[in-house]
């Protein structure tokens, strides 16, 4: 299993910042595309957040981004199932929400997912 600590994601952002990010308000919500005329998916915020701002695309986006976003993130399970909410239509709230229950945001030890 691997462990997650909501402080050390990457060098440039958080689990924290993208949960803040994704509750925001700032990114409307698009899905089948890291960024759209509509808006952004998940991981569209997600490199947004890390300066890599996807370009507007009618297909599913950058296959470097997304794989900016999964090695970035470092957790298959989390990744695949962000997507996959976000394409279902879950709203960027109950995806923050899911990240802080898989990582144990908020909790003082990390988080084993």
């Amino acid at each position: 299993m691997k462990t997650l600590d909501m402080k050390t994601l990457n060098k440039k952002t958080t689990l924290t910042d993208w949960v803040a990010a994704l509750r925001s308000g700032k990114y409307k919500q698009q899905q089948g595309t890291l960024k759209g005329a509509e808006g952004y998916c998940c991981l569209g915020v997600f490199c947004s957040i890390n300066g890599k701002e996807p370009e507007v695309s009618t297909d599913e986006g950058s296959i470097e981004l997304y794989t900016f976003c999964k090695n970035s993130i470092d957790n298959s399970f989390l990744y695949c199932e962000a997507i996959q909410m976000n394409d279902q239509g879950k709203s960027f709230e109950e995806i923050a929400n899911f990240i802080e229950k898989e990582t144990n945001y908020g909790k003082p030890d990390h988080a084993t997912v």
